[in-house]
């Protein structure tokens, strides 16, 4: 999909971290109304593996437009400096793979949110669109909407 600018959106990273990576939150996606666990659950597990960059796996699963979404999150560990985490969406008409590669101070981003509540709303805007939710889900669009983080494989 491409801006006014004729710059890329990454809509598969967009649509993920939006729909299934709103992890710890309810959110709005297409009209869908996506809802996952709360406090002391996956969100919070997935933030802290981040931050220590410690292995970890988790799957979601949703209904979108009659389609069976499947969403797979892994932090694999660190890769040179950078910590990396893997995300996989099975189920839409073409399935999307992202891969993020979490820099020391992106992961103290995360450290940061961990502090405060990371399930306390926040917004995140860019030149393309304006994104409001959980602290975590915000941050993970901040990042899979940057090309020097996160990217398609």
């Amino acid at each position: 999909m491409l801006t006014e600018n004729g710059e890329n959106i990454n809509f598969k990273a967009l649509l993920i971290s939006l729909c299934t990576l709103a992890v710890g939150s309810a959110a709005v996606c297409a009209g869908i109304n996506v809802t996952a666990e709360v406090n002391g659950t996956t969100q919070e597990k997935l933030m802290y593996s981040i931050i220590n960059c410690k292995p970890y796996t988790e799957a979601h699963q949703t209904n979108m437009f009659g389609y069976n979404i499947r969403s797979f999150n892994k932090v694999i560990g660190m890769k040179g400096d950078n910590c990396v985490y893997r995300s996989y969406t099975v189920g839409l008409q073409e399935n999307a793979r992202t891969e993020c590669r979490f820099s020391k101070e992106n992961r103290q981003e995360f450290a940061a949110l961990a502090k405060k509540n990371p399930n306390a709303k926040a917004s995140y805007r860019n030149k393309d669109f304006s994104y409001t939710s959980d602290g975590f889900s915000v941050l993970m669009s901040k990042f899979f909407n940057d090309k020097n983080v996160c990217r398609d494989f």
